[in-house]
């Protein structure tokens, strides 16, 4: 049985874990978790989250979850806030090593790392809150390029 790429829906074999054509991670049919995280919209601009942050536009989105640029209205500054896959944070032990990375990450302060301002759960749905990097996108690729010279 072949699995259909999320992304550029090219069939793969079924034992893939990614896409031959375009990279994407591949999903099992049954696991429609993601698939529903990845394909349908998921907040919209001037969506109020936790009482204090707006959100502004999606950045991106990816198997980790969905990054939205948005405007932490108390503090005045804009942040990126990452909300995780479903599957990730209904599981327990998933859900607690997402907690333990974050709280890592937040010890660390370095140009080359997002600074974690909190991670939250709010309606079932754990986001983190981090750093807005401006240009971060074009700076990884550059960096991607680089690297394959």
């Amino acid at each position: 049985m072949a699995i259909e790429c999320p992304e550029c829906h090219s069939e793969n074999p079924d034992p893939s874990s990614y896409c031959d054509d375009c990279g994407a991670h591949l999903v099992p049919i049954e696991d429609v978790s993601v698939i529903k995280v990845l394909q349908k919209p998921h907040l919209t601009p001037g969506k109020i989250i936790a009482g204090k942050y707006k959100i502004l536009a999606e950045l991106g989105r990816g198997g980790m979850g969905v990054v939205y640029k948005a405007k932490d209205t108390r503090l005045k500054r804009t942040i990126a806030l990452k909300f995780m896959p479903d599957e990730l944070t209904k599981d327990d032990e998933a859900k607690e090593r997402l907690i333990q990375e974050a709280q890592a990450a937040a010890t660390l302060d370095h140009p080359n790392i997002c600074a974690v301002y909190e991670i939250e759960e709010v309606a079932g749905q754990t986001f983190i809150a981090m750093s807005y990097i401006k240009g971060l996108r074009d700076r990884i690729s550059r960096r991607s390029s680089n690297l394959a010279r």
